[in-house]
């Protein structure tokens, strides 16, 4: 049950932490974070949990957060800038 939660929180806190981002820096602290999270994510991979019956790494949740971004600039800024991010 602790992994259940300590994932959620740690999935919770990447998410805010990418809105944080994004209100204090805009743009460029998007860019930032995809940088920053495929080194954090690569780095947090070799950490495995079981959550709700599965092995998952903990780099799960940082990844799925570039994805987040590229979509963020995709509709704020346009398709241009999220590939610029990738």
């Amino acid at each position: 049950m602790f992994n259940e939660w300590f994932g959620l929180l740690f999935a919770l806190i990447n998410f805010i932490l990418v809105l944080a981002m994004y209100r204090l820096f805009g743009k460029t602290g998007l860019f930032v974070w995809i940088g920053f999270s495929t080194v954090m994510a690569n780095l947090q991979v070799v950490k495995t949990v079981e959550m709700f019956g599965l092995t998952a790494t903990l780099g799960n949740a940082m990844y799925g957060t570039a994805f987040l971004v590229t979509d963020i600039l995709n509709e704020k800024y346009g398709k241009d800038e999220a590939k610029k991010a990738v």
